[in-house]
């Protein structure tokens, strides 16, 4: 599902209606790492897209 500024029928809403902000709602961050900060990281004017970290599982 997108996630826009507005929800519809078939858009959540609370995002932005471009093609720079993430299409989700929740994300497991790193240790240390703020999800509100990783989610709004992008730039609508320098066309730079959020990037979402991996979590690196330990194993054991």
């Amino acid at each position: 599902m997108q996630v826009g500024e507005r929800s519809s029928q078939y858009q959540g809403g609370g995002g932005t209606d471009t093609d720079f902000s993430p299409d989700v709602y929740d994300i497991l961050t790193p240790k240390g790492k703020d999800q509100l900060k990783i989610l709004s990281n992008y730039d609508v004017k320098k066309k730079r897209k959020a990037v979402i970290p991996m979590i690196h599982l330990k194993q054991r």
